[in-house]
């Protein structure tokens, strides 16, 4: 309970009080970019010790940006729950996105004169209904 993917969760219990937050139903799903291969993994199952089980989402990627979504079009690179601006609190997430910029497979001497082409692509990542779920408590 005190660790969530290897970090602290700030839970010291699950008991449930009437006032309280607890977790019912919780499932990860984890993005990273792999520097070595360059490849952006997709994990949402893990083995018993806790290490991802990882797919390959992407290739190619020479760069990679992420950033957290807020409840209106807020975009922050983390939340901060303990700073005046209340727009980037935790409660507040809504999602990721993640930007990669991706090179082609194969070099074609009658495209872009020989050289690799480059693509920014994003993604927008929200679980399920939390938008819903969050408009619901307020």
């Amino acid at each position: 309970v005190n660790l969530f993917l290897g970090r602290d969760s700030g839970l010291a219990n699950l008991l449930l009080t009437r006032s309280g937050t607890s977790v019912q139903t919780l499932k990860a799903v984890v993005y990273w970019r792999d520097v070595p291969t360059k490849n952006i993994m997709r994990a949402e199952s893990f083995t018993a010790s806790g290490q991802p089980i990882a797919q390959v989402m992407a290739s190619n990627a020479e760069a990679w940006e992420t950033s957290l979504l807020f409840v209106n079009n807020i975009e922050a690179d983390q939340y901060n729950g303990l700073d005046a601006d209340t727009t980037n609190d935790g409660n507040r997430v809504i999602g990721v996105k993640i930007r990669a910029r991706l090179k082609t497979d194969r070099i074609d001497p009658a495209v872009n004169n020989g050289q690799a082409v480059y693509r920014w692509y994003e993604w927008r990542i929200a679980p399920r209904n939390l938008l819903y779920e969050k408009n619901r408590l307020n």
